[in-house]
């Protein structure tokens, strides 16, 4: 509902649905304390389920309906959301067997993809494009690089499970997110940008 709220106050579905890319960097400091890891997976599964069904739901709920509306529409659509969800879930069923890797890439997703965002339409002047992606910003990117890494950082700082991810793969994992999320298809950058981060951390 806090996503409705930003909605209406703001008129802006963009902003309302970069709230909701940032708040869910909460699951970050959470999956971990499950007593078993079948609950985050069940939680995050059932969470995939429900998006998948709310274009369908929305039309008998009408909570469903508003918070549809308010987040989907301006530069991305209900699909982009799907899609963030999706990778979400498998990084959670990933967490017990990549830890790290999981953890950032979750991290880089939400404040990265979601404070660019904000950002590059806030403030963003110096414009560019690739084809097969939508229009961009030099400020939002370098923003998505700088977001990701101060996430990732963040959580190595106050997680034991991050403590292994080394500090070069947390700064070079942060500059490929931008990238990728630069050159992504719309909607698409939700799937693509986690998953070259995750890569890039297990790899480094």
């Amino acid at each position: 509902m806090v996503c409705v709220l930003i909605r209406r106050l703001l008129d802006s579905r963009d902003a309302a649905r970069d709230a909701l890319h940032v708040g869910v960097v909460l699951w970050t400091l959470m999956v971990g304390r499950f007593s078993d890891p079948l609950y985050p997976d069940l939680i995050t599964g059932f969470a995939l389920l429900l998006v998948v069904l709310v274009p369908v739901l929305s039309r008998r709920l009408s909570w469903l309906n508003r918070l549809q509306h308010a987040v989907s529409g301006g530069s991305d659509t209900w699909a982009g959301i799907v899609v963030y969800v999706f990778s979400y879930t498998c990084l959670t069923w990933l967490f017990s067997l990549f830890p790290g890797p999981s953890l950032g890439a979750m991290a880089s997703l939400s404040l990265g993809d979601g404070l660019g965002g904000l950002v590059g339409r806030t403030w963003g002047h110096i414009r560019y494009q690739v084809p097969w992606s939508k229009p961009r910003s030099l400020e939002g990117s370098i923003t998505v690089a700088v977001a990701a890494i101060t996430g990732m950082a963040i959580l190595k700082l106050i997680l034991p499970v991050m403590a292994h991810v080394g500090w070069f793969a947390i700064v070079v994992s942060g500059i490929l997110a931008a990238v990728t999320e630069a050159v992504s298809p719309k909607s698409l950058d939700n799937l693509f940008l986690p998953l070259v981060v995750f890569a890039s951390i297990y790899l480094l």
